[in-house]
C-alpha cells in the first residue's frame, strides 16, 4: 500500500487540551475540523506524535487506547480511510493503520520525502540493528557511508543509450550494485 501525504496540519498551542512529556490530548473542536477536510477531500487521517527520549520505540498503551477510542470515530467521520498512528523518536518510527475497530490492519514500513532529491526516514527496526554490509562495498562505505550505501543497494534506474558512454554507465552501475530495471538503445531490436 502506498499513501502520499497531502498536508501536514499542526496544532496551534489553543489547540490542545493537555501538553506534557507523558501526555498529548487534543481539543475535540481541532480534531473535528480535521476529520471535516479530510471527508470532504476523501482523505485519510494518520494522527503523528513523537517519543522524544524512548530509546526503544514503541506505541505505548496511552496510544493503545487511543486507537481504540478514536478509530470508530474517524471511520465513521471519514469512511474512506485509511486511518493510524505514527510515532517518531531518535531511532526512527514507527507507524500503523487500523479498522473501524482500533484493530491494527497495516504496518507502515518505509517513509520517503520527495523533492529535489529523495529522503528515506528508517523504521526504529532498520534504525536499531541494520544488517552489516558486505566487504565488497568497503570502498563505498568509506566514500559514502553506511546508510549511503544501504541507499544505493535500494535504487533502481533505467539506463537509455547503452552505446558508447551508457554502456560504462551499465558497467559502473552493475558493480555500485545498483538494480539496473531497463538498458534501452536505439540500436535495441525488440
Amino acid at each position: 500500500m502506498r499513501l502520499i501525504v497531502r498536508e501536514i496540519i499542526r496544532p496551534a498551542p489553543d489547540d490542545y487540551i493537555a501538553r506534557s512529556p507523558i501526555e498529548v490530548s487534543l481539543t475535540p473542536m481541532f480534531l473535528s475540523s480535521v476529520l471535516k477536510r479530510a471527508r470532504l477531500e476523501r482523505a485519510g487521517v494518520i494522527l503523528a506524535h513523537s517519543h522524544p527520549v524512548q530509546r526503544r520505540l514503541a506505541f505505548s498503551l496511552v496510544d493503545d487506547a487511543a486507537q481504540q477510542l478514536l478509530a470508530p470515530v474517524l471511520h465513521f467521520r471519514c469512511p474512506q480511510g485509511p486511518h493510524g498512528f505514527l510515532i517518531a523518536g531518535p531511532t526512527g518510527f514507527r507507524g500503523r493503520l487500523f479498522d473501524i475497530k482500533g484493530e491494527t490492519t497495516f504496518t507502515i514500513d518505509r517513509i520517503q520525502e520527495i523533492g529535489r532529491s529523495v529522503r528515506s526516514y528508517p523504521t526504529e527496526t532498520d534504525a536499531e540493528d541494520p544488517a552489516p554490509l558486505p566487504e565488497v562495498f568497503d570502498r563505498n562505505v568509506r566514500a559514502f557511508g553506511a546508510a549511503g550505501q544501504r541507499i544505493l543497494n535500494d535504487l533502481t534506474v533505467a539506463v537509455v543509450g547503452v552505446g558508447g558512454t551508457g554502456s560504462v554507465v551499465v558497467e559502473e552501475l552493475a558493480h555500485a550494485p545498483i538494480r539496473i530495471s531497463s538498458a534501452i538503445s536505439s540500436r535495441s531490436r525488440p
